[in-house]
C-alpha cells in the first residue's frame, strides 16, 4: 500500500527532526513539498519565502492565477505560542489583521484564521521527544483544512496601492 502525502511528510519530518539539528527554516521545505503533493492544492502555486508584503513576510504563500489566497507562517516544532498570545503576539496580530486567510503552524499543528477569526486547529502528529506519531483521523481533519484553503478567495483589488502590493 502506498503512503499518503501526509504519511510521507511525517516520515521525512521525523527523519530530519531526529537529528536534533533542525530549525523552522530547515523544515519549511518539507512542508512546501507536502503541500505541493496534496492533490487538492495542485491548482495553487506554492512559494516558500515570498517577497515581503505590507504586513510583513509570511513564510509560504498559496497563489491562484498569480494572486495570493492564503499564507502559512511556520514556527519550530513544539512552539508554545502558536495562538500568538506571548512572544508571537505582535507578528500574529499583524498577520491576522493584514491577511484574509493564514495558517500558523509548528509543522504538526495547523491553526487556521480567516478574516482575523480563529476557525480551526488540526493536529496531524504527536511529538514525544524526538519521535513524531501520526494521530488517528488526522488525514480527514487535514483534508477539511485543505478544503477551506481551496475555497479561499483572493482579495479584490480595490486600490492602486493593493495592486502595487501584489506586484
Amino acid at each position: 500500500m502506498t503512503n499518503s502525502p501526509l504519511q510521507n511528510y511525517l516520515k521525512r519530518l521525523a527523519q530530519e527532526y531526529k537529528t536534533g539539528k533542525t530549525t523552522e527554516i530547515s523544515l519549511r521545505q518539507l512542508l512546501v513539498e507536502f503541500l505541493k503533493e496534496t492533490d487538492e492544492l495542485r491548482k495553487f502555486a506554492i512559494i516558500n519565502e515570498p517577497k515581503r508584503i505590507e504586513c510583513g513576510a509570511p513564510d509560504i504563500v498559496l497563489l491562484r492565477k498569480g494572486i495570493p489566497v492564503a499564507y502559512f507562517e511556520t514556527k519550530d516544532i513544539g512552539d508554545t505560542d502558536l495562538r500568538g498570545v506571548k512572544q508571537n503576539k505582535e507578528q500574529f496580530d499583524r498577520y491576522k489583521q493584514g491577511l484574509e486567510c493564514i495558517v500558523f503552524t509548528d509543522f504538526l499543528r495547523f491553526l487556521l484564521y480567516q478574516d482575523g477569526e480563529f476557525l480551526c486547529e488540526v493536529r496531524v502528529a504527536e511529538q514525544d521527544g524526538d519521535r513524531l506519531s501520526l494521530l488517528p483521523d488526522s488525514e480527514a481533519r487535514f483534508e477539511e483544512l485543505v478544503a477551506h484553503l481551496c475555497d479561499a478567495q483572493p482579495s479584490p483589488i480595490t486600490s492602486p496601492k493593493r495592486l502595487a502590493l501584489l506586484m
